[in-house]
């Protein structure tokens, strides 16, 4: 994994220049967004930095492991090549159109996911926003894997990223042992220009 995160600014650069100018994505009445903003999905950001090395999306965890009983419905996994699997997320500071996005933190962390899987007032699952919820979700699967959680978080002047990701490592160093690497993208783009990519080895929870 360290290899492919020391990689990623390379592959990012590549992707991003398919989302500038007349490549700019555009709204449902043909309208380009603001440029800088928007880039790459997901879903399709994580299978271009992924494909190269081969492996698996999108693989429910019942294939991976005996779940819980309180979880009725198998979560997918994004990533699997081997033993190496891999949760990932993609957050940005901002919406299409440059307004800031309040829910940031929300993607971010969320302290209820560690406390409890299950909320136990409605009896669904708190995991499926957060990095928590996808650390705990990596959790479920025995030790014989390696566990990764992979953030792609952008941000650009004034809007600046360190505050949010020292949050994040407090809370999760707080429930988690866990080992990071990271790299730092300074993209192309006009606005969202930093990119902090964040790779958490998952460990255990802590006691």
């Amino acid at each position: 994994m360290k290899k492919i995160i020391n990689e990623y600014p390379n592959i990012l650069n590549k992707l991003e220049n398919n989302y500038l100018g007349e490549n700019a994505p555009k709204d449902s009445k043909g309208r380009f967004f603001s440029e800088g903003i928007v880039h790459v999905n997901e879903g399709e950001t994580l299978k271009g930095v992924m494909s190269e090395y081969g492996g698996e999306f999108e693989v429910p965890y019942k294939e991976l492991c005996e779940l819980p009983s309180y979880i009725k419905r198998s979560p997918r996994l994004d990533y699997r090549n081997g033993n190496d699997v891999v949760e990932y997320k993609k957050v940005r500071v901002m919406y299409d159109r440059g307004g800031l996005d309040e829910y940031t933190l929300g993607k971010l962390v969320n302290p209820s996911a560690s406390q409890s899987y299950i909320n136990p007032f409605t009896n669904k699952s708190v995991a499926s926003n957060s990095l928590n919820g996808d650390i705990e979700k990596l959790l479920m699967l025995p030790d014989t894997f390696n566990r990764y959680v992979v953030l792609e978080f952008w941000s650009g002047e004034p809007f600046d990223s360190e505050p949010y990701i020292d949050m994040l490592n407090i809370m999760l160093n707080r429930y988690y042992d866990l080992e990071l690497t990271s790299e730092v993208y300074n993209g192309i783009h006009p606005k969202l220009t930093r990119c902090d990519i964040l790779c958490y080895k998952i460990l255990s929870r802590k006691k």
